[in-house]
């Protein structure tokens, strides 16, 4: 493996804080440690009970990386700081800036002021009724969030360029916010699910939570309805997940939609293995932070209909690997949808090309040697003050 230059990059290793084990970042994290040839400790709070991530080692450590459940760590603060002071001069990263809030930082920096802190965030959400006034809260607290702790913040990646923007808005320096991306482990699979796709039509599936206030499948839903009046025929839409608190109104629009299936509750890494099977993944996030199935199906070689809530549209905007409607809007949606189920071989494979093309751009190793080469730059910066 090529040996990458990161002279500024002073560190005995990492220490990456999160709530729940990381499953999203893990690919990421592998690279960063194989790139760098340093250790990475692993704190998470909580330990996950989504349905999704069921039966899978969200972080089986490798040879340089260690986790370790610190909810009981954090209770105390004798061990918390013991913790912190071993661990003073390596790099924290901290999975959202409501770890700004907690005392981690604050014991970090008095202990050491020039240990590097760096926050990795989606972008705050705040929906549901009277949308204008959270909207207007949510910016207000994080300006004052923004006051409060960004002094001792080094370098904040948002995931996203949407949220970037977002995190600029509210007055963070320019110099310090750098889009990111996530990046789960992700190696696709002979499918073993037991289900056969429809031919002649489009297969489009949507994977996720059976949400409405978030991911926005009542608008998907309002979409097909509209779509079936006129396109039946033409296409098929697959559902796999099952969870969610709508989970009951999405199954009966399910079962009574002929051109409707459901997969099952799949896990995360089953669905990675089917997706290359389809002819598109559906994203109709009214709000997400930063929705990974853009870069599943990406890295899965097929076209997203993704919509400007999921946080992750600027994946499908930069790399032309499929179309972009607005977010919450079913005659968006359902207008995007019938452009591309009237796409011709030409039209479509452009799309499924430069999906394959994206792939080779995007991943685990390209964006840790990002992640890096950035902070080694900061690094470089300081060094010269």
């Amino acid at each position: 493996m090529e040996k990458i230059a990161l002279p500024f990059l002073q560190t005995k290793g990492f220490v990456f804080w999160t709530i729940r084990p990381p499953f999203v970042t893990k690919g990421l994290l592998d690279e960063i440690a194989s790139i760098s040839g340093l250790p990475i400790v692993v704190v998470y709070l909580q330990d996950d009970s989504r349905e999704d991530r069921a039966g899978i080692n969200v972080f089986p450590p490798s040879s340089s990386e260690e986790c370790i459940n610190g909810s009981q760590m954090v209770k105390s603060k004798s061990q918390l700081k013991a913790f912190i002071r071993n661990h003073s001069d390596w790099i924290h990263i901290f999975t959202g800036v409501g770890f700004l809030k907690g005392q981690i930082n604050s014991y970090l920096k008095s202990i050491n002021p020039q240990s590097v802190s760096i926050v990795w965030t989606e972008r705050p959400i705040y929906l549901g009724k009277f949308k204008r006034l959270k909207e207007r809260i949510k910016y207000l607290l994080n300006v004052r969030l923004r006051l409060l702790y960004s002094k001792n913040v080094d370098l904040l990646f948002a995931y996203g360029e949407p949220a970037v923007k977002e995190f600029l808005s509210y007055g963070w320096p320019k110099n310090k916010v750098f889009p990111l991306m996530y990046c789960p482990n992700f190696s696709p699979t002979v499918p073993t699910a037991d289900f056969k796709l429809a031919k002649n039509v489009k297969n489009i599936l949507y994977v996720g939570r059976f949400d409405f206030y978030v991911k926005g499948v009542d608008v998907l839903m309002k979409s097909i309805a509209a779509i079936n009046k006129t396109c039946q025929e033409k296409v098929r839409f697959y559902f796999a997940g099952g969870y969610g608190n709508d989970r009951a109104q999405i199954m009966k629009f399910i079962q009574s939609t002929p051109n409707c299936t459901f997969i099952g509750k799949t896990s995360l890494l089953e669905t990675e293995s089917i997706m290359p099977l389809f002819d598109a993944v559906i994203v109709p996030s009214v709000r997400d932070g930063w929705n990974v199935n853009p870069y599943l199906a990406t890295m899965s070689g097929i076209p997203t209909l993704c919509s400007t809530g999921a946080g992750s549209q600027d994946l499908i905007e930069k790399y032309h690997c499929g179309l972009v409607f607005n977010g919450g809007d079913s005659t968006s949606l359902t207008a995007t949808l019938k452009t591309f189920l009237n796409f011709g071989t030409t039209q479509f494979n452009e799309l499924v090309n430069n999906a394959i093309a994206a792939k080779t751009q995007i991943g685990p190793r390209s964006e840790a040697l990002y992640v890096l080469q950035t902070i080694d730059k900061f690094a470089m910066e300081q060094a010269s003050k």
